[in-house]
């Protein structure tokens, strides 16, 4: 174990002042009671102590955590480092600190780990103690925890002080004295009204005996019409969880901590509030009741849920998405761009985008984060194996609550087998187009709630029809000779019941005035249990039946023809 910290350089003044409290070996006080619950409510810790440190011992003026013990030799303190500086003395494991490694308050019991002490601080500089939380475990204090400590010493330190005051002015006169003991608990209410949390104190009977000023402003009152107020009159309907559910523990000297969602009684969505409970003890160890300290955690809550809903969202999404920070580096990496690019998240992030990105695709994602703006393009990206693959970007600024850009946020998506599908598509296009052409085949259909025809541009071709032509059905069927044009509409009418294709080989006249012979092959579509549309094809059969005609005619003159006459005599 190393030596002992040494005396601050002004050891006489601060044992004078010290003692000259009478403060030392005294019963315990509800004041500084409270603000060691509060600084272990506040810090998340089972053990707070305010700590004065002695000559040769540091003493317990208030002990949440380590019943039956009062005081410590100075050498074992770790107060006693704390109080050489004004600032908070923090020491996140013991065990790891050569100043404290081998003290047998961390070797043995209480086997402590973690400490914080924010010194207690008189004018003059003269440091008394601390107001110190205590750990079994290695862990930090967030700002605000060490912030909220500080200020609990310092009320702490406002206490003792008027307390020297009023030490002081007892000698002159007993109305002084009352009046600066008045000036001691106004003070820590104004110390505890700047608390962003609700603290409340309440006897047994569940009767109010002080509230602050936050827990006012949540009622919509003053914290002195609060006083003597029911409990009831806070929790309202979920004073059951309160008051069945926790009472009993607190009163048997159990710390209870819960949250809850209570609604203000002056309207308002529901809040989840943070609650915890301390008991309150009086001079002779009796529990007179619970401090309560509640914080609003609503915004923390829907911040949390948020951010779980946008990272499964992002990680979730078949588009790569990542940030990138001012300086070109990569700040975060999702699952579909670990997929596209190959790149494990782990392998990417704070490797400069340079790795990604071509350089003009470079140049326009800084000027974008430069000017805060959201732009879009198509460029290539560079996959871990080398090859490149066409993606559209979309790039847009990342803002902090101020407005100020702070990094750039891209979306990648790829479009290579989109354009590879577009590309097969105008090919299919193509090769039907010839086929349509060459075979003179074009499509048709009947939008039979619209009561439209619709014809391929291969079949208006056929028919003669200009390109930007809209025909009717009656114009589509007036081009037929009858008896086809009766069987045609009668088809037509028969497939949209559902009953049957048809396949039918017609004469018309198309609007040119040419004569054709058309087979025309249509069938019903159906859509969610009904015929909609009925669609089909038109082919131009007329040089076939000219050559089969001529053909059968050729054929019969052969048959008819004398035995041994040449053939087409």
């Amino acid at each position: 174990m190393l030596p002992p910290a040494p005396p601050p350089t002004n050891e006489a003044e601060r044992l004078e002042r010290l003692r000259a409290l009478a403060v030392l070996d005294t019963a315990p006080e509800p004041l500084f009671d409270t603000l060691s619950r509060l600084a272990a409510a506040i810090c998340g810790t089972p053990i707070a102590l305010l700590s004065l440190v002695d000559a040769s011992r540091q003493w317990f003026k208030a002990n949440v955590g380590l019943p039956g013990v009062s005081e410590t030799p100075r050498e074992l303190a770790f107060c006693a480092h704390a109080i050489l500086d004004g600032e908070v003395l923090e020491v996140g494991d013991a065990c790891a600190d050569p100043r404290f490694a081998g003290n047998p308050l961390v070797t043995g019991e209480p086997g402590i780990r973690f400490y914080a002490g924010a010194p207690i601080e008189l004018p003059g500089g003269v440091r008394l103690g601390t107001l110190c939380v205590i750990d079994r475990q290695p862990r930090r204090l967030d700002p605000a925890q060490r912030e909220q400590l500080r200020e609990l010493a310092a009320a702490a330190a406002q206490a003792l002080e008027l307390r020297e005051q009023a030490l002081a002015s007892a000698l002159a006169a007993r109305s002084r004295h009352e009046a600066e003991l008045t000036g001691h608990v106004q003070s820590l209410n104004s110390v505890l009204d700047q608390l962003p949390a609700a603290v409340s104190v309440w006897s047994r009977d569940m009767r109010n005996v002080y509230a602050n000023a936050e827990l006012a402003r949540w009622m919509g009152t003053t914290p002195q019409a609060l006083a003597g107020c029911s409990i009831d009159a806070v929790v309202g309907a979920q004073r059951t969880a309160v008051r069945d559910l926790r009472r009993e523990a607190v009163l048997r000297g159990e710390i209870q901590q819960f949250e809850i969602l209570l609604a203000p009684p002056q309207g308002g969505p529901p809040r989840s509030m943070r609650i915890t409970l301390l008991p309150w003890r009086a001079a002779d160890g009796t529990i007179d009741g619970f401090v309560a300290l509640g914080l609003d955690v609503t915004a923390e809550r829907e911040a949390a849920t948020l951010a779980r809903l946008m990272a499964a969202i992002v990680d979730g999404s078949n588009d790569a998405i990542f940030g990138q920070n001012m300086a070109g580096q990569v700040t975060s990496w999702n699952a579909a761009a670990e997929s596209m690019l190959g790149w494990r998240r782990e392998e990417i992030i704070g490797q400069p985008a340079w790795k990604l990105f071509s350089k003009g695709a470079l140049a326009l994602a800084a000027m974008n984060g430069e000017q805060g703006t959201l732009s879009s393009f198509e460029t290539q990206c560079r996959h871990k194996d080398g090859r490149e693959v066409v993606v559209a970007a979309s790039l847009s600024p990342i803002r902090d609550e101020r407005g100020r850009v702070l990094g750039i946020s891209a979306i990648l998506r790829d479009i290579g087998p989109l354009r590879d599908a577009l590309s097969a598509l105008r090919e299919s296009e193509a090769f039907l187009d010839r086929t349509g052409r060459l075979a003179r085949i074009g499509g048709w259909e009947v939008d039979l709630a619209a009561g439209r025809i619709r014809w391929s541009p291969q079949l208006r071709a056929i028919l003669g029809m200009p390109p930007d032509a809209e025909p009717t059905v009656a114009d589509a069927l007036a081009m037929y000779a009858e008896p086809g044009r009766g069987q045609l509409a009668a088809a037509i009418e028969a497939a949209s019941q559902g009953v049957q294709a048809f396949d039918l080989q017609l004469a018309l006249r198309t609007a040119c005035g040419r004569d054709l012979t058309v087979r025309v092959i249509g069938e019903p579509v159906p859509k969610d249990g009904r015929i909609v549309r009925v669609a089909g094809a038109l082919q131009d059969v007329t040089g076939c039946v000219t050559a089969a005609g001529a053909a059968l005619a050729a054929a019969l003159a052969q048959a008819a023809a004398p035995p041994g006459a040449a053939p087409g005599a």
